[in-house]
């Protein structure tokens, strides 16, 4: 099965997705780790594509993809997906869901300075 999983962002696609994924027993991928570099440069649209279609290369019948990044990587993925599913979460709650990841990683970024 090839599933695409869109949303806005704090709406929890990844974590959605990569527990579908592993009871799929299919890949896993998130678009943003390979659309953001170092220093949160973008990939250009040939470089995502490209960097999508090795992932998708050797699985054919089955993935899961979360991201919205159709403006680079035009129909590439929507194309090939069999599911499409979208994360609707209310605003309110997908700010508050982000806060809380922010401030766990900012929790987490005291607690290692402190380690030394």
């Amino acid at each position: 099965m090839r599933v695409n999983v869109k949303g806005i962002s704090g709406s929890r696609k990844s974590t959605f997705s990569r527990e579908l994924a592993e009871r799929l027993g299919v890949p896993y991928l998130e678009l943003d780790a390979i659309h953001h570099g170092p220093n949160w440069t973008e990939a250009g649209a040939e470089e995502l594509q490209a960097r999508v279609r090795e992932f998708m290369a050797p699985a054919p019948d089955g993935w899961v993809i979360d991201g919205n990044y159709e403006s680079k990587l035009g129909n590439l993925v929507l194309g090939r997906s069999l599911v499409r599913h979208r994360r609707e979460w209310p605003r309110k709650f997908a700010r508050e869901q982000r806060f809380m990841r922010l401030r766990s990683v900012e929790e987490a970024r005291r607690w290692l300075e402190q380690q030394g």
